[in-house]
Parts: structure tokens; C-alpha cells; sequence
């Protein structure tokens, strides 16, 4: 959230669900109902992170360059 006080900016940085019932590739494998949350930063720019429920992130990207990617996952 972007937080501001007497017209300054604190955080600089601005949380959003982009989706609920997103889908994405990671590793090979095609996951739908993911949550996409976007992070931008006045500092860094925009990251961008893939959750699964059950799983946890599969996925962030920096400016649409992937920084992490679940490869592989053993079953529960």
C-alpha cells in the first residue's frame, strides 16, 4: 500500500492482486487459480509473484524477467 503523509510518500511501495483465478507456467507444469499479486516500487520497479494454494509461490518476476521458478515438487 502507498502510504502518504502531509503529501510524501513512506513505503513508495504499492501491493495489488492483479487475479484470483490466474494461471501461469512453472517448470514445465500449467497451473490455474493462481493468485498474482504485484508489488511496484518507486525505488525498484514492479515484481510480480505467483502463489498456489497448497503449493506456495511458484513464480516472481522482476520487470518480466523471472527471478525464481519451482521446477520440481514431490506430491503431499
Amino acid at each position: 500500500m502507498l502510504t502518504l503523509i502531509k503529501g510524501g510518500v513512506i513505503s513508495g511501495v504499492r501491493n495489488t492482486v492483479k487475479a484470483t483465478d490466474g494461471a501461469v507456467q512453472a517448470g514445465g507444469v500449467n497451473y490455474n487459480i493462481v493468485i498474482v499479486l504485484e508489488e511496484t516500487s518507486v525505488y525498484s520497479g514492479v515484481w510480480t509473484y505467483y502463489f498456489v494454494d497448497g503449493i506456495g509461490l511458484v513464480k516472481e518476476l522482476y520487470k518480466d524477467v523471472v527471478i525464481y521458478e519451482l521446477l520440481d515438487r514431490t506430491a503431499n
